[in-house]
């Protein structure tokens, strides 16, 4: 049997998340990401940027909308252990 890979994605031991706001379900993940993320967006469309069609700029983007859901939003990390994304976020 082998050693279970080490996700930085997610809170050790389950398949969630790790994020700031000390979710411990997928649901309620969800619903804390949709309540913050959408306020950010509103946020961002009261001074939208000029698109300037770079990866830099998305995750600027990202960041922005995420900052309060998740430590990581934004970063660039080039690994393979990316979150996997669920029907259910």
């Amino acid at each position: 049997m082998s050693e279970p890979v080490f996700n930085p994605y997610l809170v050790p031991g389950t398949d969630l998340l790790r994020n700031l706001a000390g979710a411990r379900t997928q649901r309620e993940l969800a619903e804390i990401k949709h309540s913050l993320a959408t306020a950010r967006a509103l946020e961002l469309m009261d001074d939208l940027p000029v698109p300037d069609g770079t990866v830099a700029q998305l995750r600027s983007i990202h960041r922005f909308l995420f900052q309060d859901v998740y430590d990581w939003s934004g970063r660039s990390d080039h690994t393979q252990n990316r979150p996997r994304l669920s029907r259910q976020e």
